[in-house]
């Protein structure tokens, strides 16, 4: 009796080490994620070679869409992601007020490549999980200019610059189940320079900064 008593306090507490050793490993992820900017932004713009130069539009809304590859460890708090995402058009346009008159219609466009830290606040169990990260990583911003003197004359120019991306972000991920989880966030981060390069008139315009704040959704499946 003692002899079976003692196997099922050994399988009990075998169970036990194996469920915590369960529960302290890491798991790994895949996502998809969705980017809504609500307010995207270029500052400190400038311009060489242009008499009046006036910007028409420098904030506007953006979308974005991509994917995620993430890991979230087990023994402490801690998710690392990495991200990769595309942001669609951004009109950045502007105008010469000459003389001449000179119109520029700028379609922004930026491609991503971002490693996520995020410390996880596990204390509200496991079903709700908030955070708080940032972001670090690789940003190509891209001008399509259409260079329009009112005359007939339309010129378009392509440009890109590659920048250091930096972000901030929180947010809380939701455990639909033990594989599904959705991801609800909130991000600034700065996409570096925007620059035109050189137009058709030799004239050129560039942002020092281009800043967004958007909203990110994301569906991720644990493994």
């Amino acid at each position: 009796m003692i002899g079976r008593l003692a196997a099922l306090a050994a399988a009990v507490f075998l169970a036990g080490s194996v469920g915590s050793a369960q529960a302290d490993q890491g798991r790994a992820y895949i996502g998809l994620k969705g980017v809504g900017s609500f307010l995207s932004e270029v500052e400190d713009v400038t311009s060489t070679g242009m008499t009046a130069f006036q910007v028409n539009n420098g904030e506007d809304l953006v979308a974005g869409a991509g994917g995620v590859l993430g890991y979230t460890f087990g023994d402490v708090p801690l998710r690392a992601e990495f991200e990769v995402g595309y942001r669609f058009r951004f009109d950045f346009d502007a105008r010469d007020n000459g003389p001449p008159t000179i119109g520029y219609e700028n379609n922004l466009n930026t491609t991503t490549a971002l490693v996520n830290l995020a410390w996880e606040i596990r204390q509200f169990g496991d079903d709700w999980v908030p955070y708080l990260g940032a972001s670090v990583g690789w940003a190509r911003n891209t001008s399509e200019v259409e260079r329009n003197n009112f005359t007939g004359a339309i010129t378009t120019t392509e440009n890109s610059t590659d920048n250091l991306a930096l972000g901030i972000m929180a947010g809380f991920t939701w455990y639909v189940s033990d594989s599904f989880g959705i991801d609800l966030g909130y991000r600034f981060i700065n996409l570096g320079e925007v620059e035109t390069g050189t137009l058709a008139g030799g004239e050129s315009f560039q942002s020092d900064d281009y800043t967004s704040n958007e909203v990110t959704l994301s569906l991720n499946y644990r493994f």
